[in-house]
């Protein structure tokens, strides 16, 4: 997705990556709605599949979403290649 605004538009793009988490999710959530702001989750399919209502109260409380299904870290990518 691609936004345009005037260069004098004051935008923050956030971003919340690698969940939902049940430690984390709630408290970003709560921080977004008690001040307006609306960002992009970035889930891992394993981990919504894990906690599905977070899933669906953050696509309720009209934020982006987008997701991949699992997780890999550098160090597997590389032990992966060797």
């Amino acid at each position: 997705m691609t936004f345009r605004a005037a260069p004098s538009a004051r935008i923050v793009a956030l971003t919340v990556d690698d969940g939902p988490t049940r430690e984390w999710t709630p408290q970003v959530l709560a921080i977004l709605r008690r001040h307006g702001a609306r960002a992009t989750f970035f889930r891992v399919g394993e981990r919504a599949l894990a906690a599905p209502d977070l899933v669906v109260q953050t696509a309720e409380a009209d934020h982006e979403q987008d997701a991949g299904y699992s997780f890999v870290t550098v160090s597997e990518l590389r032990a992966a290649s060797a």
